[in-house]
């Protein structure tokens, strides 16, 4: 039976949603699936890391989102004042 590994982690419920509709879908066809979550199954600092992220998310999300797009060379200003106009 073929495998397939599925890594997945715990900042943001995105990551466990796609990770489990993948496991449904190749579970259905057939493969033997193991979801794994590195982050969480890594040293202590890594994991204060993820947890300082998720954090972050909940309670400053622009500050996130900010940083995200800085590091895309994307002008986060314009797209934080969309974001707080429309809430999304």
């Amino acid at each position: 039976m073929a495998k397939l590994l599925i890594l997945s982690s715990d900042t943001g419920e995105g990551h466990n949603s796609a990770a489990a509709a993948l496991e449904l879908a190749a579970s259905a066809a057939g493969l033997n699936v193991s979801i794994r979550k590195p982050l969480e199954e890594s040293g202590k600092i890594n994991r204060t890391m993820g947890q300082l992220y998720n954090t972050l998310l909940a309670r400053r999300p622009q500050h996130v989102v900010r940083q995200a797009l800085s590091a895309l060379g994307a002008d986060a200003g314009q797209f934080l004042e969309t974001f707080d106009e429309t809430g999304q």
